[in-house]
């Protein structure tokens, strides 16, 4: 046996001792049932699965609608809820596969099938007409809500969202589903998920102990590494959104310190959809709307003042908020 052949064993060995730890690691981490926790809001039943949501403000204001990101939940929204809630019925679901919401093993987490639940939903609510707010993946099916049904959505609200920069990038669900372990041992490591977090934000004093145990403590619930999986594999691998036919008023809100995905494709997309505006926000890195609630506040308030007035220019518009 050659040299090479010996290395090759040796690191072939080295590997599968690896990849077995994780495994084991990974049954052992996915232990919670998300039906046995403590909830900050409530359940419904939609479809057959236990989707979990919060809503704050007048019941009779108008309705707001906040989808989260990849691997966030409603909880990580508090702050914003509470300034959005002093104008606006908020409603902040848990998407199938996050928060507290159920995680079906072999359901669909594509735009299109959340896009479904999230119209049941306020269906079930009561609720006509919304402004959709999207952030980061979640922007995929605020986009997609808006697509299906322009006419409940009074305006669209897109924060650092990932639409089209990972399509094409991410390997076939096979191919996730074997690095799975690898994958969810890495983002439940205390050290190393804090290294990946710092390159979200601008001040890195957000990121607190209690923020961090947290999002740790989430990715404990039996089914979160397999439903981040397939919701990264449906949008890069699936039909990419007719941006240019979207119907609604749309504000492109942007943290300037973006590390993960430059604000350069907010100034692509206000310049693809018909009537909308970009506004950048300093001092803000890609966790933006948990950064920054207060200017994300100010600017939909601002916007939502601006699209109601009846001689407003369907034009779009880019600008900075001050420092």
């Amino acid at each position: 046996m050659t040299v090479l052949q010996e290395t090759a064993i040796f690191f072939g060995v080295f590997l599968a001792a690896i990849y077995g730890w994780a495994l084991v690691a990974f049954r052992r981490r996915e232990r919670l049932n998300p039906a046995d926790l403590a909830l900050d809001g409530r359940r419904m039943s939609i479809d057959g699965i236990s989707v979990h949501y919060v809503e704050e403000g007048d019941p009779s204001a108008p309705a707001l609608m906040v989808i989260h990101g990849l691997g966030s939940a409603a909880a990580d929204f508090r702050p914003l809820i509470a300034r959005l809630a002093e104008r606006y019925r908020v409603i902040a679901p848990d998407l199938p596969g996050f928060g507290f919401s159920e995680r079906p093993r072999k359901y669909d987490y594509s735009p299109a099938r959340q896009t479904g639940i999230l119209i049941s939903l306020l269906n079930r609510l009561g609720i006509d007409g919304t402004i959709v707010l999207g952030s980061s993946l979640g922007g995929s099916t605020a986009v997609q809500v808006a697509l299906t049904a322009p006419e409940r959505v009074r305006a669209l609200v897109l924060i650092a969202p990932v639409i089209e920069q990972i399509r094409g990038r991410v390997p076939p669900w096979r191919v996730v589903w074997l690095l799975i372990p690898l994958l969810s041992s890495a983002l439940a490591h205390r050290r190393l998920n804090k290294i990946r977090m710092k390159t979200a934000v601008h001040h890195t004093d957000f990121l607190t102990d209690d923020l961090m145990a947290q999002r740790r403590a989430r990715l404990r619930i039996r089914g979160s590494a397999i439903a981040m999986g397939r919701a990264v594999v449906s949008i890069a691998r699936g039909p990419a959104p007719d941006i240019a036919s979207i119907v609604p008023p749309t504000l492109v809100l942007w943290g300037q310190g973006d590390r993960w995905f430059a604000s350069d494709y907010g100034e692509a997309l206000v310049s693809r959809i018909p009537r909308s505006a970009l506004v950048l926000i300093p001092a803000a890195g890609h966790l933006l709307i948990q950064e920054q609630p207060g200017d994300v506040a100010d600017a939909i308030y601002t916007f939502d003042e601006r699209e109601a007035t009846p001689a407003h220019p369907p034009t779009a518009i880019s600008s900075v908020m001050p420092a």
